[in-house]
């Protein structure tokens, strides 16, 4: 088993994009590398873009460390994507999670499942609350930088996407060592292709490790309105100011530790603000984090290493005979089939498995059963004069060998397309009356 963080490469791209990656992502997936490599070695570490979440097929179950922003609201990703449930060989464990949207009752469902969850700040946290979640304020991971050596004091003031109603207020003793820039990378796109390449997320990675590591060296004051400037800023020991036009309920946690300046304060601003010394806060939070993930991977490893060593293995084509019965039929995985199911029994689950697997855009209409009640794969049982009224464009299968003769004598009385398979018929022989 291993341990993995979220990265956000093979991010969704308009082909004409210019301003097209936050590096502020790039910075969270550097402080939870960092993080993370307090209890795992580099190769126990497998790294997850966060748009193939839901797809991840790896050979190991992975503790995952999720953190970072998440809204359930129609944005890119998530028409690329569902947002839950991740992949089955992802453990989750959600600590800076973000949400200020409402969550859906299958989000609700999901993250109950990993509770408690581990919120960014205090919105997120009381968001999850009112839907019965346990939840707690974890604060930033980037938050949980090391703080840079003490001999290193800079000097140069970044002002990092700043507005311009705060230049009028800068000191003169700082206005000439005043640099401006932004945390938005512009990438032109030149590839023609929709995702992001890996060679376009490594040049932006390597250019966001370029700028920390610009700002831990050459940094005497910071003053900047992204959150993902201000909190690793502050975790490696540089002065930082706050100031934008407005703050969201997304920082609310960092005014624990810095306020936040807005344009009717901007001329209260202590522009010689110190770095905030919160080490001994950091070491207890890094070390609640990790204890949390570390119980986690702990007491789950033996059985899905358990669960890793039967799964490793050269797999039979299971249900071979339903596989072989279906290929002779007329229509094949690209054809849109109505179908319905006659007899509730065992090899009623496998048809539909491999039906839903091999013949996607075929849709189940009916379960029928003369005997049984209540649901069928979530469709509700019903009884065979469903079927004997039902429109002709239905193909019923007929199931249970001890049915066929006598429903596939009624269906084709009554002129219904059938055809009566099973799960061990020899030689692959169909009997199938269709109509069409």
């Amino acid at each position: 088993m291993k341990y993995g963080i979220i990265t956000y490469d093979k991010r969704p791209m308009e082909l004409d994009a210019k301003d097209v990656k936050n590096i502020g992502d790039i910075i969270q997936t550097y402080a939870a590398r960092k993080l993370i490599r307090n209890i795992a070695r580099e190769d126990d570490v497998v790294e997850i873009s966060y748009y193939d979440l839901p797809y991840y097929a790896g050979d190991e179950y992975v503790v995952l460390l999720c953190n970072g922003y998440n809204s359930f609201l129609p944005q890119v990703h998530s028409k690329t994507r569902p947002d839950f449930p991740y992949a089955e060989k992802i453990i989750p464990v959600f600590i800076s999670f973000h949400c200020h949207t409402a969550i859906p009752a299958n989000a609700v469902e999901y993250l109950k499942k990993y509770e408690p969850i581990g919120c960014r700040d205090e919105e997120s946290m009381k968001n999850l609350r009112k839907h019965n979640i346990e939840a707690y304020c974890s604060g930033c991971i980037t938050s949980l930088l090391d703080k840079r050596d003490k001999s290193i004091k800079g000097d140069t003031v970044y002002f990092i996407d700043t507005p311009a109603e705060l230049d009028k207020y800068i000191p003169k003793e700082k206005s000439d060592k005043v640099v401006k820039m932004s945390q938005i990378y512009k990438l032109p796109r030149t590839n023609g292709k929709n995702i992001m390449t890996e060679n376009e997320y490594r040049e932006i990675e390597k250019y966001t490790l370029e700028r920390i590591n610009m700002l831990r060296n050459k940094a005497a004051l910071v003053v900047t309105s992204r959150l993902h400037i201000a909190s690793p800023c502050m975790a490696m020991g540089i002065p930082v100011i706050c100031a934008g036009i407005n703050f969201d309920r997304r920082f609310s946690w960092i005014d624990k530790y810095i306020r936040l300046y807005t344009p009717e304060s901007f001329e209260k601003i202590d522009w010689n603000v110190e770095a905030i010394d919160y080490e001994k806060e950091k070491a207890f939070i890094k070390a609640s984090v990790l204890k949390h993930i570390k119980k986690i991977y702990d007491d789950k490893r033996s059985i899905y290493e358990l669960s890793e060593f039967y799964e490793s293995r050269e797999r039979f084509d299971y249900n071979f005979a339903f596989i072989r019965q279906l290929e002779k039929l007329p229509f094949d995985e690209k054809t849109s089939v109505k179908y319905g199911i006659w007899g509730i029994v065992s090899a009623s689950v496998e048809l539909k498995s491999v039906i839903d697997k091999y013949y996607p855009r075929w849709k189940l209409c009916h379960a029928i059963d003369m005997k049984c009640e209540g649901k069928f794969e979530g469709y509700n049982i019903e009884k065979p004069d469903v079927a004997y009224n039902a429109g002709n464009d239905i193909v019923w299968f007929v199931v249970p060998p001890s049915a066929h003769n006598a429903v596939g004598k009624e269906l084709r009385r009554l002129n219904k397309p059938y055809i009566l398979i099973s799960h061990n018929k020899c030689f692959y022989e169909l009997d199938r009356y269709l109509n069409n």
